[in-house]
Formats: structure tokens, C-alpha cells, sequence
């Protein structure tokens, strides 16, 4: 049977084989991911020393890009805190601008990127060919987010501040 396939798979002399040709064509979409390690941070109430002007830096999530294409990722917030009353309590909104927060990717030392409330802050990532304005497509980009928020004692009554911050990956 196998040399019966041969002789059928050979041509007679001067019988040019048959040929076609097939494209192959592989669609390939934009695959971007950002992913955060936590979509909430909950920080402790300021004491004395941090009211008089001893800055906290706060560690907050853990970001990742993937992505197959260039991309940058932006940091934007409204421009100020939401406010709610603790219990007892019964202050007029503070209206605490975002712009009290510092927000960075070191902590050691604390090197301010940007204050929250301010549109269109980069985030600069480690892993990443190129820079905060445009990285190169990557497998695993990473960085961690670092909050300092500043408080007065004219202003930061006692309640609960709230700030939504949006984190929006795209191409530059």
C-alpha cells in the first residue's frame, strides 16, 4: 500500500506539479490590562504629630500593564473629597481639595509624581521599556502607588473624606 501512495504522490516526466498558494492571515486586536492589588485604601485617622506637619506616606496598591501595543497609564481624580459626618457630628463639608495629596512611585525617599485632582499624571512603571509618556509593548509592567495626604486643623474637621481616582490605561 505505501509504495502504491509513492508511485501516486510522483509525477510522469515533463508534468509540471500543481501548485496554489494559501494566505494565512492571523488578526491580531489591542490586548491591554491594567490590574490593581486592591480598589480600595483605607487610611488611619491623623493623630496630633501629623496634623503639626509630620507627613505619612501611605502605601497603596500594586499595579500591572500588560499590553501589546505602546501605552501609558494616567492618574486623575475629581478635585475634591467627598465628605460625610462621623457619628455625633454635624460639620458643613470642608470641601478638602485633592490637590492635598501627593501621590508617588518611590518611597524611599518620597519623591512626589503628581498631587491628586490635577488631570493627565502619568504613572511611571519598573519592567517598562521607555517612559512615563509612552512604554513600549510589555509583558509585566509593575508599580506600586504611594499616597501623602496633608491635613489643617482649620479645615479637616472630624468625618469620613472619600476621593475616587481613576486609573486609565491607554495608547499615547
Amino acid at each position: 500500500m505505501r509504495s502504491a501512495l509513492a508511485l501516486l504522490l510522483t509525477t510522469a516526466p515533463g508534468i509540471a506539479p500543481a501548485q496554489t498558494t494559501i494566505t494565512l492571515r492571523l488578526p491580531v486586536k489591542d490586548v491591554m490590562f491594567l490590574t490593581s492589588t486592591s480598589s480600595t485604601l483605607t487610611l488611619s485617622p491623623p493623630t496630633q504629630a501629623v496634623y503639626d506637619g509630620t507627613l505619612t506616606v501611605v502605601t497603596g496598591p500594586a499595579l500591572t500593564v500588560e499590553s501589546n501595543r505602546t501605552w501609558t497609564v494616567a492618574l486623575t481624580s475629581v478635585a475634591t473629597f467627598s465628605f460625610a459626618n462621623a457619628a455625633g457630628n454635624v460639620f458643613a463639608n470642608p470641601s478638602k481639595p485633592a490637590t492635598e495629596v501627593s501621590w508617588a512611585v518611590t518611597n524611599s525617599p518620597f519623591t512626589a509624581s503628581g498631587t491628586l485632582g490635577v488631570t493627565g499624571a502619568n504613572v511611571t512603571f519598573t519592567g517598562a521599556t521607555g517612559s512615563a509618556a509612552s512604554y513600549a509593548p510589555t509583558a509585566s509592567a509593575t508599580a506600586t502607588l504611594y499616597f501623602r495626604p496633608s491635613w489643617l486643623y482649620s479645615r479637616d474637621v472630624p468625618g469620613v473624606y472619600s476621593l475616587s481616582t481613576l486609573l486609565t490605561l491607554a495608547t499615547p
